[in-house]
């Protein structure tokens, strides 16, 4: 995080912030990806739906283009490395399954959660989505990594996942 944010605020022993001044709501947006980093990175595991959807819509909701991430994760689902893969344009994103598997043998990773946005603001995933996913799975299978989830963030801050709309079966 740039030191010009943290000029402003100041961390108490409860671990509460004290904020100096007025600050510009994309700079609240950097601290609470910088907390959620700290949080997060090969610290707490990655089981909680509702958490896991929280830090990508932090991370993915405000592009104005579409942009396919992945949570690489360890064998106790323990962050190792999010990361921003592809990005596309307003409706799309190419998506190479071949580049995820590279990418999660470079970070030993043991499984995966999938992410996009959609800037149109609608999170419900497409006919198109599913069938990438289903993709992504079966190619990262040949090497013994886990897809656990595939989680579709709106810019309205909404988000869908693919497990507990029961896509991910088979």
């Amino acid at each position: 995080m740039n030191e010009d944010v943290q000029q402003h605020y100041s961390i108490h022993e409860d671990g509460s912030y004290q904020f100096n001044q007025a600050i510009h709501p994309d700079k609240i947006i950097s601290i609470a990806k910088h907390i959620l980093d700290g949080r997060f990175f090969r610290g707490k595991a990655f089981c909680d739906p509702d958490a896991t959807k929280y830090y990508l819509v932090l991370q993915l909701a405000e592009h104005e283009q579409e942009v396919f991430a992945c949570m690489f994760l360890d064998n106790q689902n323990r962050l190792i490395s999010f990361e921003k893969l592809f990005y596309g344009t307003i409706d799309q994103a190419s998506v190479y399954p071949r580049e995820i598997v590279k990418r999660a043998l470079m970070l030993n990773a043991a499984a995966v959660i999938l992410a996009h946005n959609h800037p149109s603001g609608m999170s419900e995933p497409s006919v198109a989505d599913i069938a990438m996913t289903k993709t992504v799975k079966s190619s990262l299978a040949l090497i013994d990594v886990r897809v656990l989830d595939h989680i579709v963030v709106g810019s309205d801050g909404s988000s869908v996942s693919f497990i507990e709309r029961g896509y991910m079966a088979g």
